[in-house]
C-alpha cells in the first residue's frame, strides 16, 4: 500500500491523478443534476474553443468534459505504470523534473489515441441521452426541405439514424444531397435544431483562420 502511495504522489503522475479526481467529482455533480454534461461546449463554432481542439484531435461528438475525463484517466493509468515498472528503479534527482515533463507529453499522447476508440462507442450513447452542443462541427446530409430556410438532414458520422432539423442563414440555400457541416445549435431540445453552412465553406472559412489566425464561422 505504501509502495502505491508513493508512486501515486510522483511527478507527473499526482498531477494526473488530480486531473482524474476533478473529473470524477464533476461527473458526480452531473449525475445530481447541479452541472450540465455539455457545460464546457459551445453553442456555436464562432470563436475557436476547446470542443474544437478534441473534435481536431478525433475525440469529437460527445461532451468536451467526457474526451477530457477519458483522457485524464487513461492518462493516470498509463503515468502510473511508467512510474511503477520503469522509473522507480531511476535516480534522477533534479533530471527528474526535467524527464517527467517529457512524460507529460509521452503519456498525453498515448491516453488521447487510446481515447479515441472508446469516444466513438460512447457517440451513439451521447447522441440517445440528448447531447446537441457536441455534435457542432459534424457532417450531415441534406435529405429534405421543411420550409423557406430550413432543411432535413441526416447525420454522416454514424451515430444514430434520426434525421435533424438545419437552417441556412439568408440568402443561403441548400441543395439535395449537399453534405453541410452543424456550425450553430439553435436549440437545447432533444434532438434540436442546427445552424449550418456547406462542407466547402466550412472549409474555406478554417483555412481562412488559419491563415489569417482567427475568423468566425456563423
Amino acid at each position: 500500500m505504501d509502495a502505491f502511495i508513493d508512486t501515486l504522489m510522483t511527478f507527473p503522475v499526482f498531477l494526473f491523478a488530480a486531473l482524474s479526481a476533478i473529473s470524477l467529482l464533476y461527473w458526480a455533480l452531473v449525475a445530481t443534476r447541479l452541472v450540465k454534461a455539455e457545460l464546457f461546449d459551445p453553442i456555436s463554432l464562432k470563436e475557436r474553443h476547446l470542443a474544437c481542439v478534441f473534435r481536431s484531435l478525433g475525440l469529437g461528438g460527445v461532451p468536451v468534459s467526457l474526451s477530457l475525463s477519458l483522457v485524464c484517466i487513461l492518462a493516470t493509468v498509463i503515468s502510473f505504470l511508467i512510474q511503477a515498472l520503469v522509473m522507480r528503479w531511476f535516480d534522477l534527482g533534479m533530471m527528474g523534473i526535467l524527464v517527467g515533463i517529457v512524460e507529460i507529453w509521452l503519456v498525453t499522447t498515448i491516453a488521447i489515441q487510446l481515447a479515441r476508440p472508446l469516444v466513438g462507442m460512447l457517440r451513439p450513447l451521447a447522441t440517445r441521452l440528448g447531447a446537441t452542443r457536441c455534435r457542432l462541427g459534424s457532417r450531415v446530409e441534406v435529405i429534405g426541405q421543411v420550409g423557406p430556410d430550413e432543411y432535413e438532414a441526416r447525420p454522416l458520422d454514424g451515430t444514430d439514424g434520426k434525421t435533424l432539423r438545419v437552417s441556412a442563414k439568408p440568402p443561403t440555400r441548400f441543395a439535395l444531397g449537399e453534405r453541410l457541416v452543424l456550425v450553430k445549435c439553435l436549440s437545447q431540445g432533444r434532438g434540436g435544431n442546427y445552424r449550418a453552412v456547406s462542407e466547402a465553406s466550412f472549409v474555406d472559412e478554417q483555412l481562412h483562420q488559419r491563415s489569417h489566425g482567427g475568423g468566425r464561422v456563423a
